[in-house]
């Protein structure tokens, strides 16, 4: 692109950005960052996610960091503006065409008003979302070795010393019979008399004094020797009892090791029928004798890992860390810490433990679901199982760098942080999808932020992000209550449903066993001294939380990837989706497609579509090679699979619709909404099945169990009840906080984002979730009773009705058959489209502008 002179309007604004460089330097700087085509400044804060745009708004000082995006061609020309504005650069990604620095508050908007700058997010903190081993025998027996080498050694070199203390002990007695003999020779000399006399004298005497100093010196080499001998003998000694030392060490090691393994085999008793049913399940065992007497039909899971049990698939865990031990044996292949802000190769470690526990239910010999498939490291949360966008993102890059040379299919992304933006411009999705496009399966946590703990009731639109990723195959949590049926599990109430804010994605895409699932605890760890404190000992520990339900998800894609490794990661979301069993509530209903995505996971079915699938089959040709039976028998009931996929706002239903070959199972597609419209027959082919628009409902079918459409989820017009996250009587109906307060308006917290432990717990009251003080933004709250959200305080924004039965959903007022859903239309668009291996922002911000435009501003 050539590059012009910039006009004294961008001149002036760069020099504010760059107060401190000369103008000369900024002429060249500014053209650098401001391409021809584009003269004019956007407006900054449609660039600024909400929470910077918050703090921006409440005059916030210093520096903030952040990742900018650029356009591409701009990432190095931004780098070195900011570095000599004097702002620290802390890292790059090049795939994403941004860098991560800190930046001064007053220049966030200037530097948003650039036409070259696509997006500046808050790199926030990340937080986790979960509510003796083989090596010590080696080490044992290598200082057995060590010490028997040392006895050995010892022992020589005793003899040896012993065998000179014994010639020092004949030389010294040499000596000393010539120092007698000496002595006797001079006697003889005094008998003699006259000259001869002195003359043997003088020589006796000398004879005598040179076998006295040959004695002496020979008592002192016997001496020493003797003192050599005693030092030899003792470091024998000392070598006999460090041998013995070491060969109860070893025995204790072997001793260790063999309740490890009793304890981890009777952990795999808590997968009983695990493949038939999914959860892990079974009540604890506490003593040895219970360990002992634990008997457990492994046949289905034993015929699982006999076929593979995902040998070969690697799996990475961007998590807290890895701690090394029996369960994983030698499949740690590779380690790396990013918790710096740099890459470091070391030995694998984990301080808090998450990430060994959802690495246990994904690959652990004993309680994994894929219990041969390799684990990869990649440490981005501290002790506190805190971290920053930042280093996730680059975490993610270097997996999808080094995914042939580490042997990397799947990412496992337990953690997350609150949507402050669209997908389009959020970093973390953005990486995200980078990773799927380049044909890594990247599974990640719903989020735990489904109940209002003061209300006890489920709340919509928790999902957190990556989670929002269309890309990402999303996991929620499901209650299995130690039951092999599935007809008494539930959705557990903390986990986060869907729509995905700003987008209105539906999320979760599946939901899994993530309540109370027994994994490996780290020694050590953070959480495991939690445990223990609550009097839980032992090696493994139970956690739960949609982290848990992503891990399980992950130990799944593994089955399916050894079971087919030529299938994408969208064929492999269909896979899982399509022969997902649907959880039903109390009634018997199934719940919504919101709470639950396609359904609860199950292996089974999934590896047996799996195996019938044909990866290379032309479009439009038929994509299975054998017929597969769309149901699960699991005990002695059959389960009817739930024959859908959940694609951008649509659950996708019908009996053919894997039964060709079709481009949405491609790399360069990204589910989106839009069925329906011209492009459907790109993705689609022809037509099939069912098409229920899941989030915006569909008025004309009340058979779709629809959303906001139909009056099911948000109450019958009736009563109050249709609030979610909030209390109708009182000020307090914020999300999740109170309205009033200094500093209070944090999303989820004064910075603290999910707490500082277990995903869900808050450190205070003062929760203010996506408003700010202003009382046109009012979130799931009341004024009067009208229950406004979103907007302003009139009837043309009334949200879930109040007694008049409307049930009216983000649209005008009375009258209109449409049930419009933010907007005035009944299509949010078109499909959510792809350019450059990333989401389109064109489309994703025009549906934020659709989705929450209020008095023309994006909130």
């Amino acid at each position: 692109m050539v590059i012009l002179a910039v006009p004294l309007l961008l001149m002036t604004s760069m020099v504010k950005l760059l107060g401190r460089l000369r103008q000369t330097v900024l002429a060249g700087v500014a053209a650098l960052l401001v391409p021809v085509a584009a003269v004019a400044q956007s407006a900054p804060d449609a660039k600024l996610d909400e929470s910077l745009r918050e703090s921006v708004e409440r005059g916030c000082v210093g520096t903030q960091s952040v990742i900018v995006r650029t356009k591409p061609g701009y990432r190095e020309a931004l780098r070195t503006s900011l570095a000599l504005h004097g702002d620290l650069v802390k890292g790059e990604f090049p795939a994403l065409d941004a860098v991560s620095a800190d930046v001064h508050c007053d220049d966030l908007g200037t530097l948003a008003a650039f036409d070259s700058i696509d997006s500046i997010s808050l790199n926030g903190p990340v937080a986790v979302q979960s509510i003796v081993v083989t090596e010590v025998i080696i080490d044992a027996k290598e200082a057995v070795g060590s010490a028997r080498a040392a006895l050995v050694s010892a022992k020589s070199a005793a003899l040896v010393a012993q065998g000179k203390a014994r010639a020092a002990e004949k030389a010294a007695a040499a000596a000393n019979a010539r120092v007698t003999a000496a002595k006797r020779g001079l006697i003889l000399a005094y008998r003699l008399t006259g000259a001869e006399k002195i003359n043997a004298v003088a020589a006796a005497q000398a004879v005598l004094a040179e076998a006295e100093a040959s004695a002496s010196a020979a008592r002192a080499a016997r001496d020493a020797a003797r003192t050599e001998a005693t030092r030899a003998q003792a470091t024998a000694l000392n070598a006999q009892n460090a041998l013995v030392d070491a060969q109860q060490a070893l025995f204790d090691a072997k001793t260790a090791v063999a309740s490890r393994e009793r304890e981890g085999r009777a952990a795999r008793g808590l997968k009983k029928k695990f493949f038939a049913s999914m959860p892990v399940r079974a009540s604890h065992l506490n003593t040895d004798e219970e360990l002992d007497n634990e008997t457990v039909d492994y046949a289905a899971l034993e015929a699982a890992a006999n076929t593979g049990g995902g040998a070969g698939v690697g799996v990475a865990i961007i998590d807290s860390g890895l701690e090394p031990g029996t369960d994983f044996d030698e499949r740690i292949s590779a380690f790396y810490d990013f918790t710096e802000g740099d890459i470091r190769a070391v030995t694998p470690f984990d301080p808090y433990g998450h990430g060994t526990h959802v690495a246990g239910l994904i690959a652990s010999e004993f309680v994994g679901v894929a219990p041969n498939a390799r684990l990869i490291g990649l440490r981005v949360l501290d002790a506190k199982g805190q971290g920053v966008t930042a280093n996730v993102v680059r975490a993610i890059e270097f997996a999808v760098a080094n995914k042939n040379l580490l042997g990397i299919n799947i990412l496992n992304l337990s953690l997350g942080h609150p949507i402050y933006e669209p997908a389009a411009t959020d970093p973390l999705v953005q990486a995200v999808e980078h990773a799927v496009r380049q044909g890594l399966v990247v599974v990640t946590s719903a989020g735990n932020f489904g109940l209002n703990k003061k209300t006890g009731q489920p709340g919509y639109a928790g999902i957190a992000s990556p989670g929002n990723a269309p890309s990402a195959l999303t996991a929620g949590a499901v209650r299995t209550f130690n039951t092999v049926t599935r007809m008494d599990d539930r959705v557990a109430p903390y986990s986060s449903r869907g729509p995905s804010w700003y987008d209105g994605f539906a999320k979760p895409d599946v939901v899994a066993p993530g309540e109370n699932l027994l994994s490996v605890a780290a020694a050590g760890s953070a959480l495991r001294l939690a445990q223990e404190k609550r009097g839980n000992a032992g090696n493994y520990m139970r956690l739960s939380g949609t982290s848990m339900a992503a891990g399980v998800t992950s130990g799944l894609v593994a089955l399916v990837l050894h079971a087919n490794a030529g299938l994408t990661p969208n064929a492999i979301k269909a896979v899982l989706e399509y022969s997902s069993i649907p959880v039903l509530d109390d009634t018997g209903k199934a719940f919504d497609a919101l709470s639950q995505g396609a359904g609860q996971i199950e292996v089974a079915g999934a590896l047996a579509l799996a195996r019938a699938i044909i990866p290379q089959a032309p479009i439009g040709s038929p994509w299975l090679s054998t017929t597969v039976t769309p149901s699960t028998v699991i005990g002695n009931r059959v389960y009817a699979w739930s024959k859908s996929i959940i694609y951008g706002n649509r659950r996708v239903a019908g009996e053919t619709l894997l039964s060709e070959q079709r481009p949405a199972w491609g790399l360069n597609i990204v589910w989106g909404e839009g069925l329906g419209d011209e492009d459907d027959n790109i993705v689609w082919g022809n037509d099939f099945g069912d098409d229920d628009n899941i989030v915006w409902g569909n008025s004309f079918d009340e058979d779709d169990n629809i959303v906001w459409g139909n009056n099911i989820v948000w109450g019958n017009g009736n009563d109050d009840d249709n609030i979610v996250w909030g209390n109708l009587f009182d000020d307090e109906n914020i999300v999740w906080g109170n309205l009033f307060g200094d500093d209070d308006n944090i999303v989820w917290g004064n910075n603290i984002v999910w707490g500082s432990g277990l995903i869900g717990m808050s450190l205070d009251d003062d929760n203010i979730v996506w408003g700010n003080l202003d009382d046109d933004n009012i979130v799931w709250g009341n004024l009067d009773d009208d229950n406004i959200v979103w907007g302003n305080l009139y009837d043309d924004n009334i949200v879930w009705g109040n007694s008049d039965d409307d049930n009216i959903v983000w649209g005008n007022d009375l009258g209109d058959d449409d049930n419009i859903v933010w907007g005035n239309s009944s299509q949010l668009g078109s499909v959510f489209r792809w350019s450059g291996g990333f989401v389109s922002g064109k489309a994703s911000n025009a549906r934020a502008r659709r989705t929450f435009g209020v008095r023309g501003r994006v909130l």
